[in-house]
């Protein structure tokens, strides 16, 4: 694709933006901005994604699964398995975590799968829908993602991607897709310190940012596990305790009970942030021998700030922490750019505007800033020269612990990306294995940060590790050794789908859209053999001077299409088309028409206008005087 394109993998939905003309504007599904729920399920028939998933999710909630982006690279050990109910998680034998798809019907246990390629379909039909919409195909994009996700997640993301056909380009942190978003419709040009606060469905992200005329520079970011799911399950509980309050039932064993309180609960976050209260009508929850049984509840913005307030107190101190870390004093941060669904709650605009002792501004439009930011920053990606400098910084640091040694820094948090680091290191020699380093991924406060991966060397005395990040973050390891001798070997275990199974996996998806495309345009010749002979026989109807050879001609090419449609053979279709086609061409009039190709796919998304080309005046040209005043 020769434009630019950029998606926000959003917990909840993901969005496309696009960069055409220098200007950088959200893909459109008719007249409203395309998005796509991320859901996803599985029907006898086959995957179910997008809005439906969703809509199946409120009385088949077994079978579908919202917001899978937040699976992504989790070890099993990780997840809270009773937020997750009543989805099949489990553990392979591996250890590695794998989503169970339940059939329908109920007949057989169901195939197991790993997160990515769960997401796999949801990135499919939003690629389809990017190519369908621009009219031509789409390779490569920049993902937008959060910024605080693991090296396990980020290759789970890509791994994702490629299974859906998209290749990723970068990966970007939402915020700074936002810094950018921001920068390409400041009018100012001095320099100015802002901060950027993501509060999605998956988590809330803070980033403090040098922008100037000409770079962007992230000085601190931080995040913590809080998004809108979190609040929601607060209110889900909330509602299970005035149900059993109300009726004498329990629904927190029924998955269509909490379900559908889920939804209740998520739709009366949004108005709550921009209202006193709302009233929770679910009928039909439960029944018994007395009669079904209903709830209606109010729920007051009070209680929902009640229910959620350690929580966002928790997302407040992370503000804090990272507005100290950046080294700038509040009063020198000029906005504060709140994004995400959640950052709309009352109570957020009150902790943040504590923080920054200014209000924050919410006017930028949070359903599409981030796509749109991504956007731009694939246009910078495919410059040449480039306008403008993005001065990215690692996301949590990594540390190294050889055997059972003390860990000592590799990366620091905020370290410039790409970046490599070498420590020599040493093994018993004689080819035999020296003890196990592992690398650890995180801050480390009370307990130790999680295992990015480990690995052992062997080979001669001294070795020369290096350790790669890449420009998405992801680590990379390389051996050297330091005198001549055999060759040392590095053997790396690390969590998520090794690089064979990955490729083997991609393959087969692209077989599998390579059969799934060849059937859909033998469908369509069939459709279109069909239809060639249904309108030359109403052609011949109304043709009166056509001579008796070439109607006899015509009728014959008609029989022989029909045929070959009730024949149900492949190639004979094939042969049959282009032998109708090459019959009807030389003929006038609306015979001859029906052999015209069929039209081009066209684009749906509405040109972007380039902007009005400065004029600038020569030497000779008559430039008329002006007032003086």
């Amino acid at each position: 694709m020769s434009l630019p394109v950029g998606i926000d993998l959003g917990t909840t939905r993901c969005v496309v933006g696009v960069l055409e003309a220098g200007k950088a504007a959200a893909l459109l599904l008719g007249r409203e901005v395309y998005r796509e729920v991320s859901a996803v399920g599985h029907e006898d028939a086959g995957v179910v994604v997008g809005e439906r998933a969703r809509r199946l999710s409120l009385t088949r909630p077994r079978q579908m699964l919202l917001a899978p982006l937040r699976l992504l690279g989790r070890p099993f050990d990780e997840l809270d398995l009773e937020a997750w109910r009543p989805q099949p998680l489990l553990r392979a034998a591996d250890g590695e975590l794998r989503v169970r798809l339940v059939p329908a019907s109920g007949a057989g246990e169901g195939e197991l799968v790993a997160p990515p390629e769960l997401l796999a379909p949801l990135l499919r039909q939003v690629r389809r829908t990017v190519e369908q919409q621009l009219g031509e195909p789409l390779h490569a994009a920049v993902v937008a993602v959060r910024g605080q996700l693991r090296d396990a997640q980020r290759r789970a993301t890509i791994a994702a991607c490629r299974l859906g056909g998209v290749e990723v380009r970068r990966l970007v942190h939402a915020t700074t897709a936002v810094a950018l978003a921001y920068h390409a419709g400041r009018a100012a040009v001095e320099d100015e310190t802002i901060a950027v606060i993501d509060f999605g469905g998956g988590g809330f992200d803070v980033a403090i940012f040098e922008v100037g005329e000409r770079s962007i520079e992230v000085l601190a970011q931080r995040g913590v596990e809080v998004g809108g799911e979190d609040l929601d399950a607060r209110v889900v509980e909330w509602l299970l305790a005035e149900f059993r309050e109300q009726t004498g039932v329990d629904g927190a064993a029924d998955p269509v009970v909490r379900a559908r309180m889920r939804d209740a609960s998520e739709k009366a976050r949004v108005v709550l942030s921009g209202q006193k209260e709302v009233v929770i009508h679910l009928p039909y929850l439960a029944a018994d021998e007395a009669g079904p049984k209903h709830l209606q509840v109010k729920l007051t913005q009070a209680r929902l700030e009640k229910l959620v307030a350690d929580l966002l107190d928790r997302c407040a101190a992370t503000v804090q922490r990272t507005l100290d870390e950046s080294g700038r004093a509040a009063d020198s941060v000029t906005q504060v750019l709140l994004v995400g669904g959640c950052s709309r709650m009352p109570a957020v605009h009150e902790r943040v505007e504590a923080v920054f002792r200014r209000i924050p501004v919410d006017a930028l439009n949070s359903e599409d800033v981030v796509a749109r930011g991504a956007a731009i920053f694939a246009g910078l990606l495919a410059s040449r020269s480039p306008e403008l400098v993005v001065h990215e910084a690692l996301g949590r640091p990594l540390w190294l612990q050889v055997g059972a040694g003390e860990a000592t820094p590799l990366f620091p948090r905020r370290a410039a990306v790409p970046g490599e680091h070498s420590e020599p290191m040493t093994t018993p020699g004689d080819g035999r294995a020296g003890p196990e380093s592992r690398v650890l991924e995180g801050d480390r406060g009370g307990a130790e940060p999680p295992t990015l991966l480990s690995f052992t060397l062997a080979g001669r005395s001294e070795i020369e590790v290096k350790f790669q990040l890449d420009a998405n973050q992801v680590l990379e390891l390389t051996i050297r050794e330091l005198f001549r001798g055999k060759e040392a070997q590095l053997r790396i275990e690390r969590p998520g789908l090794d690089s064979a199974t990955l490729t083997a996996m991609v393959e087969a998806a692209r077989a599998e859209e390579a059969e799934a495309r060849a059937a859909r345009e033998l469908g369509e010749r069939r459709q279109r053999l069909e239809g060639m002979a249904q309108r030359a026989e109403r052609a011949l109807a109304e043709a009166e001077k056509l001579s008796p050879e070439t109607r006899e001609a015509v009728l014959a090419g008609v029989r022989d299409a029909r045929a070959v449609l009730q024949a149900q053979d492949d190639d004979l279709v094939v042969a049959a088309l282009a032998a109708f086609t090459a019959l009807l061409r030389p003929l006038p009039g609306e015979l001859g028409a029906i052999a015209a190709p069929p039209p081009a796919p066209t684009r749906l998304q509405p040109v972007v206008s380039a902007p009005p080309r400065r004029i600038v005046a020569g030497p000779d040209d008559q430039v008329p005087d002006g007032d003086d005043d």
